[in-house]
């Protein structure tokens, strides 16, 4: 008999093991030949509300599915012939247009740069294409791994049809080819939203079955996702590689020229010269188990265009690569290359050159071959010897920590600041012998990069998971002998609420209440740091903390922004060493580890890069790792998944870097503004968005903005200032443009042009 429709249930697991399922009549699927089915739609419509032992109803259930071979049905809703007859390729199409994060608000908020790489609950049912068997394990790129063929289309489907194509006359040969554009926009369309969307291939395949059958136009569309996304042109070579265990893992090497191909866009460099960051870093495939993969990855350094990370090489295993310089092989024969020859692209030479290595403490050990963050040589700019202390369960630090966890009855402290510097040239020639665990392939590098400076000190993982959350588990750990009452703790919860009214659209993580604190991401602990932390703190920590939290604060804002880094170095050098000898008075000497020691650093790498801390971390490259996770859709060939989805990537959407403009209007009515982007700033004419500083020092909230003659004009009430927020004897917040403000605004109403904005606030 023929079903016409087909019930989805919802399902409430009551005990004890039974299940109630409420019948809901939704979709409507037609010709579908199957007696099992219209069995099932008798039993569900005797009864609406029945109760049936839960490992019967689910052995049914699998079996029906078994035998009528429709398992893509749980994933897809059938889909309709639109009422505009086909020409709206998205009213065919039911489109998911959250940005992925769950929050609805058509941003790319997973794509915040917030140092996190754990929001991704990924898909491991399967790999993306409903078979295991096509992934190629021993790396062999002549096919797609399984050996066999016959399930793609690789024509496209461009087989003869029966439909007469001749052209008839200037009218059907215009209404062909306007058929056949909207027959590809349709494609391109429904290949750019399953790349975006990170549709697994089983899903596409079973979308591209009723398409071609039901949808305009769908028979010049491929049966196969592997063809209409082109994964099989994907090349790559995977070799084994033994893993810190001996155990065998996998390693596949991408190629930094090939990135570079990909991503540079010629127009956006005003000079020939390309300054490359690299970064390396492990990556947990998994809560429940201990796979890794450890990519290096590249980033090219612009402030005309917007560049994103891509991967050079890959290692997966159940640790780390045991010798890191067959990891470093490839890599350092490429890069000597590039840095000799540089590259060519679209007629034009650039010349490559190695801005710095960003990594975590753990990460550049592991490269630079030298002793480790809990080692007594472990400082990398200095020759201060650690000291092993017993540490109670709430002392003792580990960098990028994000949660509250024990640590370990011991710690190594650096409490000596006086000591003589590490060089280039002492690193190379292995003065301090016990600080190097053997030779670093990265010293063969030409030509030679400095092995002190050119690895810089992570900020994102020194300051904000390092220090930062290191000072908050002070004050609000239960087994700290620092922290703050229950009562403390609901006050500055509070105020954080109302914080988070004011938070702009720049910030798109906002923080949550304190009681989360050991679940934050880095730039959580940012935003603490830098905006909050000085206002939610004041009157609630001792007095002594609190100016001691403030030179902290006060330093790394100097360090960080583009505009004061390099001229204010020398000052925020000062006042960090300042932090680090009170850390010592006030919390004792166990808070002087690794990190803390760090921090008096930390100013050489703006002197050495000539840029700010904000220009040299790891957000944009801990993103991109968690892009990479997202990638994986089963545990088995990891490296074979991150390179297909690369490549699909590649070559179906535009990889070429972003131009970065200064004026870009968002939203109008006529010559009224309502939104727009300027300096890469999001401004409106509501809060929390309407709050800017202009170059004399007005803090203006904006009521209007208006295009005139040419001209973006904007219109708003100036804020007068009470005074500082803080004021100690070394820093007053003035300085940073942070101001305690009157109740109301001035009422007078002031007009000026748009480039009179020196920054948001």
């Amino acid at each position: 008999g023929t079903c016409n429709e087909i019930y989805d249930c919802k399902i409430f697991f009551e005990p004890p093991n039974r299940i109630k399922i409420n019948i809901f009549s939704n979709t409507i699927v037609k010709n579908i030949n199957i007696n099992v089915f219209k069995i099932l739609k008798i039993i569900l419509i005797s009864n609406k509300d029945i109760k049936i032992n839960c490992s019967k109803l689910f052995t049914f259930i699998l079996v029906i599915f078994y035998f009528s071979n429709i398992f893509f049905f749980l994933e897809l809703c059938y889909v309709g012939v639109p009422s505009d007859g086909g020409s709206n390729p998205e009213s065919c199409i039911s489109i998911d247009r959250s940005d992925g994060d769950g929050d609805g608000d058509g941003d790319r908020s997973d794509n915040n740069d917030d140092g996190d790489r754990s929001n991704d609950d990924s898909d491991t049912s399967d790999d993306g294409n409903g078979d295991r068997s096509d992934f190629n394990d021993d790396g062999d790129r002549s096919d797609d791994g399984n050996g066999d063929r016959s399930d793609f289309n690789d024509d496209d489907d461009d087989d003869d049809d029966g439909v007469d194509r001749s052209d008839d006359g200037d009218g059907d040969a215009d209404s062909d080819a306007s058929v056949e554009d909207d027959n590809f926009r349709r494609k391109i369309g429904l290949i750019e939203w399953a790349i975006s969307r990170k549709v697994p291939h089983v899903t596409l395949d079973a979308l591209l079955v009723v398409l071609r059958r039901d949808w305009p136009g769908g028979d010049s569309l491929p049966k196969s996702s592997k063809t209409l996304l082109g994964t099989l042109g994907a090349r790559y070579n995977i070799r084994p590689m033994a893993d810190l265990n001996g155990l065998m893992g996998q390693y596949t090497y991408c190629g930094i020229q090939r990135g570079l191909e990909q991503c540079i866009e010629p127009d956006a460099h005003a000079t020939n010269d390309i300054s490359l960051q690299f970064h390396c870093d492990g990556l947990s495939v998994s809560k429940s188990s201990r796979s890794d993969i450890w990519p290096i990855l590249c980033k090219v350094y612009s402030k005309s265009a917007k560049y994103e990370p891509f991967v050079v090489a890959m290692f997966h295993g159940q640790s780390k690569p045991r010798n890191v310089n067959e990891y470093l092989e490839d890599f350092v024969n490429e890069i000597n290359e590039l840095l000799a020859d540089g590259l060519v692209i679209s007629g034009r030479h650039f010349n490559v050159h190695i801005q710095c290595i960003i990594a975590d403490t753990p990460a550049r050990a592991f490269l630079k071959s030298i002793s480790g963050h809990t080692g007594v040589h472990a400082c990398e700019r200095c020759t201060a010897l650690g000291q092993s202390s017993a540490s109670s369960n709430n002392e003792g630090e580990e960098e990028g920590s994000q949660r509250m966890r024990r640590k370990p009855a011991a710690t190594t402290v650096f409490p000596n600041v006086e000591e003589m510097k590490r060089t280039d040239e002492s690193f190379r020639t292995f003065r301090d012998h016990q600080h190097h665990k053997g030779p670093s392939l990265l010293t063969s590098i030409v030509p030679h990069i400095n092995m002190i400076l050119c690895f810089v000190l992570d900020f994102m993982h020194l300051g904000f998971l390092g220090i930062m959350a290191k000072f908050l588990e002070y004050w609000f750990s239960l087994s700290s002998r620092f922290r703050v009452g229950q009562q403390h703790k609901t006050e500055i919860s509070r105020r954080l609420e109302q914080i988070k009214g004011q938070i702009p659209r720049e910030f798109q993580r906002k923080i949550r209440a304190i009681n989360n604190v050991s679940n934050y991401k880095a730039v959580e602990y940012k935003f603490f740091a830098f905006y909050a932390g000085p206002i939610v703190l004041k009157n609630i920590i001792p007095e002594n903390q609190y100016n001691h939290f403030i030179l902290f604060h006060h330093a790394s804002r100097l360090l960080w922004s583009e505009r004061t880094a390099r001229q204010s170095v020398n000052q925020a050098n000062v006042l960090l060493e300042m932090f680090f000898e009170r850390s010592k008075q006030i919390y004792g000497n166990l808070s002087a580890t690794i990190n803390m020691h760090n921090l008096i650093h930390v100013a050489d790498d703006v002197v050495h890069t000539g840029l700010s801390l904000s220009e040299i971390n790891a957000f944009a490259f801990e993103n991109y790792l968690g892009i990479i996770k997202r990638q994986l859709r089963s545990p088995y060939h990891l490296l074979a998944q991150i390179c297909r989805r690369n490549y699909e990537r590649v070559i179906n959407l535009n990889t070429k870097a972003k131009r970065v403009v200064e004026t870009e209007i968002l939203e109008a009515d006529g010559n009224i503004i309502s939104k727009l982007r300027y300096q890469e700033k999001y401004f409106t004419t509501s809060r929390p968005n309407n709050m800017i500083l202009l170059k004399n020092e007005f803090i203006v909230e904006i009521q209007q903005i208006y295009e005139e003659n040419g001209r973006i004009l904007i219109q708003g009430q100036r804020w007068m200032t009470k005074g500082p927020i803080y004021h100690t004897n070394e820093c007053d917040s003035t300085d940073q443009h942070i101001y305690e403000l009157n109740d109301n605004p001035v009422p007078l109403l002031i007009t000026f042009p748009i480039n009179r904005i020196d920054n948001k606030l």
